[in-house]
This record gives structure tokens, C-alpha cells and sequence, in this order.
């Protein structure tokens, strides 16, 4: 009997060691916490008093089991740190200090509630820390703050008035996020950066831009919501670079006016919608975004920049480029070897080194302007010119038969009188505008409908086989038309119209 009380020790230390102690309270004093704990095995921790920077680096370091922190009643002082080199750094009360938490196995952490500002990487690759509080106060958040965390859900406070850079990038289980700012102010750069299950981004009107990479990466991102009456001016370099939206509906952003180089290359998007007040877009913007089959380029954007959509060759529509564009810069068409019909409007004066090389489904081909488009380098590098029929201005034959790169193609004209349509006044066609939508009607099924400005430039042609035909013009800004109809029976007939 006397082994008992022996024994019962040793049990007793076998558990202390499996067994450490799990949660403890501190009333700390600042700079002190390390003399507090004696157990550094603890996975629970409770901070009341005051606490520093110097506090924050005993966490870091020196209590890898713990997985809870709670710091709601504790309030963070100022101080100096010397390092060894003997450089002294000043770390600010109400803040939490750059790297406070940096890598540790946290999963829970409840911040001070008189905190003002997060430190650059404070909590930064805390892959167990899967939703975070914000106190009220916090009006900024430092660089890469929840840089690869374990966050899957947040909503930026709307009382922050700087955002840093990637301050939640590659945050891999982040799944939707909502940043409504108070005041005007950007989705800074790289913020949700290589969030590849980000499905749900929620924007507040006052945010003012999106920066420079902020979605790029965001492969799941299916659900862009941008709040009416928004302020959203600029949308920055490569800000949606391989994000996975397939509809960008970008039309009720009124003062938007800028998309940066690369903004959705590499992207998914098949139709992206742009405001009127968009006058520039980026060079690359749309970089090979191959499923792209629809971008509606505001009339203000007169120059098509290089490489604005060289790559997206799953794009089928021949308007593409506007009636307004006097350039089309290098590359902007490479590579678009579905493409199998094209319409260079009057309006451009100039096109790019290689713009349209690769175009090898092209079969047939149109140019408005009567003044032959000046060339860069290697245009149509790739294309069987020959067999590609180009129609010009009948006027115009000669100089494009005259000109080097032109004149390789299989050159026609197309007619500039008008009047070579006869008119049959038993016919019953008539025709309206419909918002940019041309509507045609007739008493029998119409075999085409020919759109021509009045100086004889084809601007469309459909071939419904139907009694109502639809063009639309939204390309076109001319207040006259000439409308060429003609029935299936071979009856034609002619209107003038003004919108």
C-alpha cells in the first residue's frame, strides 16, 4: 500500500506532460507577457491589461501550440524596438505591429476593440484563421495583412480610409468578399490576387477604382456586383487577369472612363459591356481571352491600342471596330483565325504592324475608306490574300490595286449610286429605328437588306428570309441611311431614312 501514493504522483506527471496546460488569462503589463507564462505548450490565451510589439513577438516565436487569442479587453501601447544592427523602430499605440502574428497556427483570434490600424503582414499566412472581426475603429489595413490566410469570408469595414497592397491576396478558401468604403477610395492592388475559390465580390459606390492586379487570378470569381449610382473611374493594369467572370456588364459604371493594359486578358469573359464614357482602353485589355465573342468598344475610344484583343479568337463579329477609329494599333487582331469575315470602317486612317496576321479564316474582307488606310509591318502576315476578296469604294479600286499589302488581296468594288436600285411601288416595305436596332417590315419574306451610308458605303447586309429583318447600328453614327430591300420574289425597294 505504501506504492500507492508513488504511483498516483507519477500518473499525475505523465498527464501534466501529455496533457499541458490548454487556456490561461493574463493581466498583462506591456512588454512583460513573457514573464508571465511559464507554460509556452498552451493552446488558448487570454490577454487583458496592455500589450506591445514586444508582447506580440513572444506570441510569435515562443508559443507555437496556441490556436486561440483573444485580445478583445486588451489595449495596445506604444514602444521602441532596438534590433541587433542597433536600429531603433517605433511601433504606434492602437496598432496592430507589422508582422504581430506573421505564420503562427492561430484559428481564432478576437482583435483589441480600441484598435485603429493592422500592421503590414500582422496576420499574414495564418492558414488556420478562417473568419476575422473587425472593431469598429479600424480605419486602415496595411500591406499583405491576411496575405494567405485561411479567411473564407470577408466584408472590408466601411470605416477604413486606406487599403494596402495584396492585403488578402492568395487567400485560397476566400470565397466571397464586400468592401463598401464610406469614402471614395480604390480596391487597392492585388487585393484579392490569386483567390482562386473568390466566387462573390460585392463593390459599394464610393469605390472610386480597381487597381493595378486586385482580381487577378480569381479563377472562380463568377458574380461581379457593383452598386448603382456607383463612382467607379478607373479599372487599373491587369485587374482581372485570368479572372473567371464570363459576363462583365461594366454599361451602368456612367463615369467610368478608363480600362488599364491587360484588364481582362487571359480572362474567361465571352461578352464584356462597357459604359459610353470609356475613352481608353489599355493596351492588351483583352489579351487572349480566347472565349471572348462580344465587346461592345464605346464610341470615344477613337485608337484601337496594340494587342487589345490579339489572342481572342473565338470573336465571330466583323463590327468590331467602331465607326469613330481613326487607328488600329499592333496586334490588336492577331491570331483570330475563326474570324471569317471583317469590316474596316471609313473612319480609320491607320493599321498596326501585324494587327490582323493570323487571320487564316479569313473569306472575305471590306474597306469603307476612300482614302487608303496607311499600313504597318506585315498586316495580314498569314492570310492567302489572294483568295480573300477585299470590296472598296468603287472610286477607290485603283489606289488600293496601287498600294504595297493591298494590293496583294483580290480587290472589288462597291457601287456608289444608289439609285442603280430599282423601286417598285406595289411593294409594302417600311422601316424604323428601335434604339440603334434598324427594323425592317415587308409584305413578303425578304431575301436582304442593305444598309449603305449616303455617299453609297455598305454598312450591313443581312439575308433574313423572314418578313422583318433587324440591323443593328449601334456602330454607325450617320443621321442618314440608305436602305436597300429586296424581296424573295426578286422585288426591290429603296428608303431614305434619318434617326
Amino acid at each position: 500500500m505504501r506504492n500507492i501514493p508513488i504511483r498516483i504522483a507519477a500518473l499525475v506527471m505523465a498527464f501534466a506532460v501529455v496533457f499541458p496546460a490548454l487556456a490561461i488569462p493574463v493581466n498583462n503589463e506591456a512588454g512583460t507577457l513573457s514573464t508571465r507564462i511559464d507554460d509556452t505548450a498552451l493552446t488558448e490565451l487570454t490577454v487583458t491589461g496592455t500589450i506591445n510589439a514586444v508582447d506580440f513577438a513572444f506570441i510569435r516565436e515562443q508559443l507555437p501550440s496556441l490556436t486561440t487569442l483573444d485580445l478583445s479587453q486588451a489595449e495596445i501601447t506604444e514602444c521602441d524596438i532596438t534590433d541587433r544592427d542597433g536600429e531603433t523602430r517605433h511601433y504606434l499605440a492602437a496598432t496592430l505591429p507589422d508582422y504581430a502574428l506573421f505564420g503562427t497556427a492561430l484559428e481564432n483570434v478576437a482583435l483589441p476593440t480600441s484598435l485603429t490600424a493592422i500592421g503590414e503582414s500582422a496576420l499574414a499566412g495564418c492558414r488556420a484563421l478562417s473568419a476575422i472581426d473587425f472593431p469598429a475603429g479600424v480605419t486602415a489595413i496595411g500591406d499583405n495583412a491576411f496575405n494567405s490566410t485561411g479567411l473564407t469570408s470577408v466584408v472590408i469595414p466601411a470605416s477604413v480610409t486606406t487599403l494596402g497592397t495584396g492585403v488578402f491576396a492568395h487567400s485560397r478558401n476566400l470565397t466571397s468578399a464586400t468592401f463598401a468604403p464610406a469614402e471614395d477610395m480604390a480596391l487597392s492592388a492585388q487585393t484579392f490576387m490569386g483567390c482562386t475559390s473568390l466566387s462573390q465580390l460585392n463593390l459599394g459606390a464610393g469605390v472610386e477604382a480597381i487597381d493595378a492586379k486586385a482580381l487577378a487570378g480569381c479563377t472562380a470569381l463568377s458574380e461581379l456586383n457593383i452598386a448603382p449610382g456607383n463612382r467607379l473611374a478607373a479599372i487599373g493594369e491587369s485587374a482581372f487577369e485570368g479572372a473567371g467572370l464570363t459576363e462583365v456588364d461594366l454599361s451602368e459604371c456612367q463615369n467610368l472612363e478608363s480600362v488599364g493594359m491587360y484588364a481582362f486578358a487571359n480572362s474567361t469573359a465571352r461578352r464584356v459591356m462597357l459604359p459610353e464614357s470609356v475613352t481608353s482602353l489599355g493596351q492588351g485589355a483583352f489579351f487572349y481571352s480566347t472565349e471572348l465573342e462580344s465587346v461592345e468598344l464605346p464610341q470615344g475610344v477613337t485608337t484601337l491600342a496594340d494587342f487589345l484583343m490579339a489572342g481572342c479568337s473565338n470573336y465571330a463579329h466583323e463590327n468590331v471596330v467602331g465607326a469613330d477609329v481613326t487607328e488600329i494599333g499592333d496586334y490588336t487582331f492577331y491570331n483570330w483565325d475563326q474570324m471569317a469575315s471583317f469590316i474596316i470602317p471609313a473612319s480609320v486612317e491607320y493599321i498596326g504592324t501585324r494587327a490582323m496576321a493570323g487571320m487564316t479564316g479569313l473569306r472575305s474582307f471590306r474597306a469603307d475608306s476612300e482614302t487608303v488606310p496607311e499600313l504597318g509591318d506585315d498586316v495580314w502576315e498569314g492570310v492567302d490574300q489572294p483568295s480573300v476578296p477585299l470590296t472598296v469604294p468603287k472610286n477607290s479600286v485603283a489606289a488600293y490595286k496601287a498600294t504595297p499589302q493591298w494590293q496583294l488581296f483580290r480587290i472589288e468594288d462597291v457601287p456608289t449610286d444608289i439609285d442603280r436600285v430599282g423601286d417598285d411601288d406595289l411593294a409594302t416595305v417600311k422601316a424604323h429605328f428601335s434604339g440603334t436596332a434598324l427594323i425592317i417590315e415587308a409584305s413578303a419574306d425578304i431575301a436582304s437588306v442593305e444598309l449603305y451610308t449616303t455617299a453609297g458605303v455598305l454598312l450591313n447586309r443581312v439575308a433574313p428570309a423572314a418578313t422583318t429583318a433587324t440591323l443593328e447600328t449601334v456602330n454607325y453614327h450617320g443621321p442618314v441611311y440608305i436602305v436597300a430591300v429586296t424581296l424573295a420574289d426578286g422585288t426591290k425597294k429603296t428608303l431614305k431614312l434619318m434617326r
